[in-house]
């Protein structure tokens, strides 16, 4: 079953030991769902999630998300375009140390430097 909240990443880029507690706090309460995006603290949360997610993947729902252009001047490194969104994937899974994710999400929400 589904949590029925999710644990955003965006803020777990900043302090390893706060992230872990979060996610220790999180997962004990039943939490299943986690969703991050390529962007959130220049992909140093990414890394972080998928170290604390790795037990537990497989009973895991893991979503992922590529936002706004992240290289201005190049038209194809934004939006939902294929390209896009094959090489936000492929750097997510990357830095999550996953073969997949469960949900691909397109978003023009937040800026690239989010953080």
């Amino acid at each position: 079953m589904l949590a029925r909240a999710g644990l955003g990443a965006r803020g777990l880029g900043s302090l390893r030991d706060e992230a872990e507690s979060i996610f220790k706090h999180y997962v004990a309460a039943g939490g299943n769902f986690f969703c991050t995006a390529d962007v959130y603290t220049n992909g140093s949360s990414e890394k972080i999630l998928g170290e604390l997610l790795r037990p537990l993947r497989r009973k895991a729902v893991l979503a992922a998300k590529f936002p706004l252009n992240t290289s201005p001047g190049d038209p194809n490194a934004g939006g939902n375009r294929r390209n896009n969104m094959g090489q936000a994937l492929e750097g997510s899974l990357k830095r999550l140390g996953t073969g997949y994710v469960d949900l691909l999400l397109g978003s023009c929400l937040g800026s690239p430097d989010a953080s």
